[in-house]
């Protein structure tokens, strides 16, 4: 497996990129379906799951600009699935953020957060703000990781 995991279906499709760990970044394009939704989060298990393993953790970044609404079933979905996922995410995922340039779908996800209130979500306006986000976020925590280990 390269780290790369492409998952499609006939409304939309999502890849999962995990090649330039510890940053992993996941773009969805189309419409989401509920069973979509079910594959991606049985493969974030997976993933998750093993880095737990590995005493490792990573910053999350969602893209969502080649994406459409989701409906009001896939929304719910996504907010079970968050909820049942919330336990690892919490070991694994240090920062999480997501891309958002449509106000519709901000607004999907400020619904998603209000019925996960664990969900915490730092929302940007593009990919290259991303990037300096996740990469600000890990130089963060790896200076404080050296200093209270003093090294």
């Amino acid at each position: 497996m390269d780290g790369l995991h492409e998952l499609e279906d006939a409304h939309g499709s999502v890849i999962v990129d995990e090649r330039a760990l510890p940053i992993i970044t996941v773009e969805w394009v189309r419409t989401p379906s509920p069973e979509l939704v079910d594959r991606y989060f049985d493969l974030h298990e997976t993933i998750m799951t093993r880095l737990a393993a590995q005493g490792l953790q990573c910053v999350l970044v969602t893209l969502t600009a080649q994406a459409n609404l989701p409906s009001a079933l896939t929304r719910k979905q996504i907010a079970a699935r968050n909820s049942t996922a919330h336990e690892l995410a919490e070991r694994t995922i240090i920062a999480n953020a997501v891309v958002i340039n449509n106000t519709a779908m901000r607004g999907v996800m400020t619904a998603i957060s209000w019925l996960d209130p664990n969900l915490k979500v730092t929302y940007l306006e593009s990919a290259q703000a991303a990037e300096v986000w996740a990469r600000a976020e890990l130089a963060t925590l790896t200076g404080a990781a050296s200093a209270a280990t003093g090294s």
